[in-house]
């Protein structure tokens, strides 16, 4: 009688097995997933229908997020499923599982665009435009925008053409101590900072301190001087190039700079020359940094690595790697 018992229960056991089994065959799981700020495009999946009418548990999904914005990449997923993968791989095990796709900012995107050029240390990307404010793009190419003391991000107003205004250092007398600019004073946007003199250099094709590039064709790019809006001011374009951008333009503005808080007018430096700072000090000299100096005096056309001291105020242009 006992061993009866037994295998009744035993074939009820099995009867129960045989039924679970069939109704996961049978049920359907629905992903719900969406898409953070951060991304305009949609989540993939394969089979599509995980997205749509489901497919059965127990059935392997792939889920792909689609790529970020500018100035966004993709973070992670979140939800009912918490990890970094993308494309993200897991089995159906409930009848609804949600997630979405999350992005992080990664820098500020400039509005007058970028430039991209491939340099001995990658792919380096050059704002389009000098700052404005701290951590501020300029809106066009050729706005003055602000200026710097080196290794400082306190800005002073840009130079205001056919004025002599005087505005005090925002560091009074102070010089920065360092062999680079330090990473807390940098005044570029979020994921951007300030190029290094080798990347300098290398964008206009001259070897070292001192050395001097004609303003003429190299087979690499062109330099000239430009005119933008109503008079704004002249410079410096670098067009085409090289490297991947290869149809778009740089252009260096000569805003002129600050010497003691005063600000040149068009007959002595600004419209004529400026200085755009690199993140180096010269090597063996604490009070001087290194610079980028475009000079366009009439006719001519020319652009030099120089140095000056680090009390001066000059322009940044901001860059970014890869």
């Amino acid at each position: 009688m006992k061993r009866l018992l037994i295998i009744a229960l035993a074939l009820v056991a099995v009867g129960c097995i045989r039924e679970s089994n069939d109704e996961k065959k049978t049920k359907l799981g629905v992903v719900v997933a969406d898409v953070g700020i951060g991304s305009d495009g949609e989540v993939v999946a394969t089979p599509a229908e995980a997205l749509t009418t489901g497919v059965r548990v127990g059935t392997q999904v792939e889920l792909t997020a689609p790529t970020g914005t500018a100035g966004y990449a993709f973070d992670g997923w979140t939800g009912d499923i918490l990890s970094t993968d993308n494309p993200l791989v897991f089995a159906i095990e409930n009848a609804m599982t949600n997630l979405s796709a999350t992005y992080r900012e990664v820098y500020t995107v400039c509005p007058t665009g970028e430039v991209a050029v491939e340099l001995s240390n990658g792919t380096v990307i050059w704002a389009g435009s000098n700052l404005s404010a701290y951590q501020t793009f300029a809106e066009n190419p050729w706005d003055i925008g602000c200026l710097f003391q080196w290794g400082w991000k306190d800005a002073v107003e840009g130079v205001v053409i056919g004025t002599k205004n005087v505005a005090a250092l925002p560091n009074g007398e102070e010089i920065q101590i360092a062999d680079s600019w330090p990473q807390d004073e940098d005044p570029c946007p979020f994921g951007w900072r300030i190029p290094t003199q080798q990347e300098l250099m290398e964008l206009v094709n001259i070897d070292d301190i001192g050395g001097e590039s004609p303003c003429e064709n190299t087979g690499d790019y062109t330099q000239t001087s430009w005119s933008e809006g109503a008079g704004e001011g002249t410079g410096l374009a670098i067009s085409p190039v090289a490297g991947v951008d290869t149809e778009k333009t740089l252009y260096f503005p000569n805003v002129g700079f600050r010497c003691n808080g005063e600000a040149f007018d068009p007959g002595e430096n600004n419209g004529i020359q400026s200085f755009y700072w690199s993140s180096t000090q010269v090597e063996g000299d604490e009070n001087t940094g290194i610079v980028l100096q475009p000079y366009t005096p009439g006719d001519y056309r020319q652009i030099s690595m120089n140095y000056t001291g680090k009390d001066y105020q000059c322009a940044v242009r901001c860059v970014r790697t890869l």
